[in-house]
């Protein structure tokens, strides 16, 4: 789709063009992943900043990208993939490596969550991928400035994966 990005005038009109071509064709993967149904319950307030979800999957991005417009906070291990630096040209990922004390994560999260010209960041504050039958600690990064933050939950069967699949994953840096 990058192929395309010098046909509009702005890159927010390419970014809302690019996701509803992208929507059925991650609607169908997420189908044959095993995700049969995704309800949408609310809508994203216009003063939200910022959207703090639980982490089930990792395609859980890819349900995200299907419902709204927004960042992504990601892990820096998945930005040399392909498919994530093609995201990256159309959905503004913001790349943290916590392996590394002092980064600057929280100072970026909260540059960002300032930029009301940007549009809200998705944040999983657990840090890590679980199956839904627990919550992990959050991570506080996305807490400590002063803007609105909206929650959101997941909760779905991945009836393709196995239990041994859908439990708790990446507990190590």
């Amino acid at each position: 789709l990058n192929l395309f990005k010098g046909f509009f005038k702005t890159p927010r009109e390419y970014k809302v063009w690019a996701q509803k071509i992208l929507y059925p064709i991650a609607r169908l993967g997420l189908l044959f992943l095993g995700i049969i149904h995704i309800k949408k319950n609310g809508e994203i307030e216009h003063d939200t900043r910022t959207i703090v979800i639980n982490h089930l999957t990792m395609f859980d991005i890819v349900v995200v990208i299907s419902l709204f417009d927004s960042s992504y906070l990601a892990m820096a291990g998945l930005k040399d993939l392909f498919f994530m630096r093609s995201a990256n040209e159309i959905f503004n990922m913001v790349y943290v490596d916590r392996t590394k004390a002092k980064q600057g994560t929280t100072e970026l999260i909260c540059k960002l969550q300032n930029d009301y010209s940007r549009v809200p960041i998705v944040i999983f504050p657990e840090g890590k991928v679980t199956n839904g039958d627990i919550l992990l600690g959050f991570r506080t990064g996305a807490f400590v400035n002063d803007t609105p933050i909206q929650g959101m939950t997941f909760r779905y069967k991945l009836w393709f994966c196995s239990k041994g699949q859908s439990t708790i994953a990446w507990v190590d840096p």
